[in-house]
């Protein structure tokens, strides 16, 4: 019995036994979880042949058929308790009576009065044993409340101090090793399994080892055929007291219990914090309530890195287009060799139509720019915004001869058909300056400096769409002396 009751209740029955004036008192409850046994947890007897800690089947014997019936009786046993069930051999007791313990509407046990002497338990004395067993009765339920509540605090103490832990932030496999540490304490289990999303493919992995703490590994796994899997998909908690299907890669169907809990932020599953246990109902129901809370507090640590990419991304990106920044495109094609070209689209006359839709409008057409070059050149190029109205497009392992009929057909596509704002159609006539590897250089920031030439020539030549920086003396243009 919990400690928060037993003795209260034990004391009672004891004090029933006293106002009954018993030669024995024994108080019985229900064996959990499967409820057909009552097991003796406490008893006030001289009797030397009293069994302590019997355990009666309900329904069978005096005691077992209270239980049964659920109503309080009393019996004349003629010198013999053979009926008892909870004495060596025969007990000179001559009375019984009996009264059922419930907690609400739940049978919880019964508590059980012998005398030695005939006719001792008329029936008001029946009445006080059932007046006291209802009274056991309420205690145990104020009792199991106290130790819930208890249970509670703890957890909700332990909870608190996991999120103080986990507010400053930790690498997902630092993060396992500290739950496998932690967790324990609060809701005992035999195996942890965290799985997070990926945050570049999307997919869900399980963090750290399934096969406990050997691997340190990230493993990713199928939602359809996994338990834990099942708990991300449907986005709630789940409680398996006897499993019929794998909860992670590699269980081997060696776990026989489950808790599980889907971390979710703002309206997003991000992963799924999950217990197995050896044992056949090895969790109670309210352990789903406490992983869940522990989840809820996992959430900030799981989506940390998340908002840590975003906010990286966000300031290598341009905010209009959403291209990355060009600074990060040269980089990541600093050496163009064997081949390549980089090139600069201008939009010419674009500074009329940002006058005429405003800046915000201005923008939106810019952005629409960026969709249909995206479209245009397919994965042939990339692009990103160089300045207001200027793109750079880079074309790895093209020639010049290629990229220009990309390049022109792409410009094609863009004037062909208006940018719409507000109603508004915009016209959009653009114009590039270009510079290939080999020919003009290796590293793309010396052809970007070239395309800005070419591109800076070709908006002085009417007509002129496209400019190569190794075209430029066809069209016998006298270059800028460098001060």
């Amino acid at each position: 019995m919990p400690h928060s009751y037993d003795k209260e209740i034990t004391e009672l029955a004891a004090l029933a036994g006293e106002v009954m004036e018993a030669h024995t008192t024994a108080l019985f409850l229900v064996e959990e979880p499967k409820r057909e046994r009552l097991v003796m947890v406490s008893c006030v007897s001289p009797s030397q042949k009293l069994i302590h800690n019997a355990v009666i089947t309900i329904g069978h014997g005096l005691v077992g058929w209270v239980a049964k019936h659920g109503r309080p009786a009393s019996a004349a046993l003629k010198g013999e308790a053979s009926n008892l069930l909870f004495y060596v051999g025969e007990e000179d007791v001559k009375s019984f009576a009996a009264a059922p313990i419930f907690e609400g509407d739940r049978l919880a046990g019964v508590l059980v009065v012998d005398s030695k002497s005939h006719d001792i338990f008329t029936e008001k004395k029946t009445r006080t044993l059932a007046r006291f067993a209802s009274i056991v009765g309420a205690l145990i339920v104020r009792g199991k409340k106290q130790v819930k509540l208890h249970a509670e605090t703890s957890d909700v103490k332990g909870i608190a101090e996991l999120a103080e832990s986990l507010s400053s932030g930790m690498p997902a496999a630092e993060l396992v090793r500290f739950l496998k540490t932690r967790l324990d304490a609060i809701i005992p289990h035999d195996q942890l399994a965290l799985a997070t999303r990926n945050l570049k493919t999307g997919a869900y992995e399980l963090q750290g080892s399934s096969q406990d703490g050997e691997k340190e590994a990230e493993e990713p796994f199928s939602l359809t055929h996994y338990r834990l899997g099942w708990v991300i998909h449907q986005a709630r908690p789940i409680y398996l007291a006897e499993l019929n299907a794998p909860v992670i890669p590699g269980d081997n169907g060696r776990w026989r219990s489950f808790v599980g809990a889907p971390i979710i932020a703002d309206g997003e599953v991000y992963g799924a914090l999950g217990l197995l246990s050896h044992k056949t109902q090895g969790f109670k129901r309210s352990d789903v309530t406490t992983l869940a809370l522990v989840a809820s507090v996992l959430s900030s640590a799981v989506t940390a890195p998340a908002l840590k990419e975003c906010a990286r991304i966000a300031a290598l990106t341009d905010p209009v287009t959403k291209t990355v920044f060009y600074r990060t495109l040269l980089d990541r094609h600093k050496d163009m060799s064997p081949s390549g070209v980089v090139a600069l689209v201008d939009l010419k006359g674009f500074r009329h139509v940002n006058k005429e839709l405003l800046p915000k409008g201005g923008d939106s057409v810019l952005a629409q720019m960026a969709d249909r070059m995206k479209k245009s050149f397919g994965g042939q190029a990339e692009i990103c915004r160089y300045s207001a109205d200027t793109f750079i497009i880079i074309l790895k392992g093209m020639s010049m001869g290629q990229a220009q009929k990309v390049i022109l057909a792409a410009m094609d596509d863009i004037e062909s058909r208006p940018f719409h704002y507000a109603g508004v159609d915009a016209h959009i006539t653009p114009v590039a300056g270009a510079a290939a590897c080999p020919e003009d250089g290796k590293f793309s920031e010396e052809l970007l400096i070239k395309a800005q030439e070419g591109l800076r020539v070709a908006k002085k030549n009417p007509g002129r769409r496209i400019l190569f920086h190794g075209d430029m003396d066809l069209l016998e243009i006298t270059r800028p002396v460098a001060l």
